[in-house]
C-alpha cells in the first residue's frame, strides 16, 4: 500500500513517443521506449509542485516491472523535459527527488471524491466534506451558447494518465451563426446603446455602431466593449451578478430585457434593420415552407 502508485501507459501517439527524445538518445534500439511500447507515468503528491517551484508537473519513465526500483529509475516531467526521481517521503532538502502519491494515497482519495455533477443534501455543489443522499444537479443553458464537441476517446489512456488536460484534446465544432458576439453582445450593445457603451469603453461612438452593422472590432476593442458591457449591467443589477462569468451576465440580460429576434430561429437580429424579420436567407425560406405567409 506504500508503494509508488504508477501505472502503465502505452506510447501509442507521436506526443508520447516524443517526450523519450532525450532519454532514447544514444541508446541502441532495444534499449529505446519504441512506437506502442509500454511506458510508466507516477503521479506527484499535490504539494510537490510548491516543492519544486514549478506549476504542473507530471512524470513518466521506462516500463520496469519490478517495484523496487522505481524509487532508482530517473523520471522525466513532461512540460519541462526536467529529469528527478521519486520517493514516497517528502524530502524539502532534495529538490531532485519529487513525493509521489502511494497507493494508500490514492485509495483514501476515493472517499473524499467531490460528485460535481450533483448537490449535496444542502443544495450546494459537492464538496470534499460533503455527506449525505445528493440531489440531481440542475443545468441551464441557452442554445445561443451551446458548442459541438467531438468525442475524447482518441486519447482516453492520455487523460487517465493526466498527461494531457481536456484543452488540449477536446475537438470543438464551432457553429459561426452561434457566435456569442453576434449572439450576446451585439444585442446587448442594440438595448444599451451605442453612445452609452462607447463613454463607458472609452471608445469613438463610430466603432461601436460600426460593429452593430457588422465591422467586428479589433480584438483589444472587442474586450474593452464587453467589459464596458459587463459593469453596465453589474450596475444595473450589482446583487444577481456576483460570481457570474460575462456571458451569465449577458444571458441574463438578455433574457429579461428581450430586443428584436429572428422570426424562425429566434436569434438576436441586433444591428441590423429595423423592417427586418429574419436573420438570413435560410430562415426566410425554411418560413415560408412552413406555409407562414409574407416573408418580406
Amino acid at each position: 500500500m506504500d508503494r509508488p502508485a504508477v501505472s502503465r501507459l502505452v506510447a501509442s501517439t507521436p506526443y508520447l513517443l516524443k517526450l523519450f527524445k532525450t532519454y532514447n538518445h544514444g541508446k541502441d534500439y532495444a534499449d529505446q521506449v519504441k512506437p506502442f511500447g509500454f511506458m510508466l507515468t507516477a503521479t506527484p503528491q499535490r504539494t510537490a509542485g510548491i516543492l519544486l517551484g514549478v506549476e504542473r508537473l507530471h512524470l513518466i519513465g521506462p516500463y520496469e516491472t519490478d517495484p523496487t526500483k522505481w524509487e532508482d529509475m530517473v523520471w522525466t516531467d513532461i512540460y519541462t523535459s526536467n529529469q528527478y526521481r521519486i520517493s514516497t517521503t517528502i524530502d524539502p532538502s532534495d529538490p531532485n527527488t519529487v513525493p509521489a502519491q502511494t497507493l494508500r494515497n490514492v485509495i483514501e482519495a476515493w472517499a473524499t471524491n467531490p460528485e460535481r455533477k450533483s448537490l449535496g443534501p444542502d443544495g450546494q455543489p459537492c464538496s470534499r466534506e460533503t455527506r449525505g443522499l445528493l440531489q440531481r444537479r440542475p443545468v441551464r443553458t441557452t442554445r445561443l451558447l451551446v458548442t459541438f464537441i467531438g468525442k475524447e476517446s482518441n486519447h482516453l489512456e492520455e487523460a487517465q494518465a493526466g498527461i494531457m488536460g481536456r484543452d488540449e484534446i477536446l475537438n470543438e465544432y464551432p457553429n459561426p451563426e452561434r457566435d456569442p458576439w453576434q449572439q450576446l453582445v451585439l444585442p446587448a450593445i442594440d438595448l444599451l446603446g451605442a453612445t452609452n457603451v462607447s463613454e463607458v469603453a472609452g471608445v469613438d461612438r463610430r466603432t461601436v455602431e460600426r460593429a452593430l452593422g457588422g465591422t467586428a472590432p479589433r480584438p483589444n476593442i472587442r474586450k474593452r466593449i464587453v467589459a464596458a458591457i459587463g459593469q453596465m449591467i453589474i450596475e444595473q443589477a450589482p446583487g444577481n451578478q456576483c460570481g457570474r462569468q460575462t456571458d451569465q451576465m449577458l444571458m441574463a440580460f438578455l433574457e429579461k430585457t428581450p430586443g428584436r429576434t429572428c422570426d424562425d430561429c429566434g436569434s438576436s437580429l441586433a444591428g441590423r434593420r429595423r423592417d427586418t424579420r429574419f436573420c438570413g436567407d435560410r430562415c426566410r425560406m425554411r418560413h415560408r415552407r412552413r406555409g407562414h405567409g409574407d416573408t418580406t
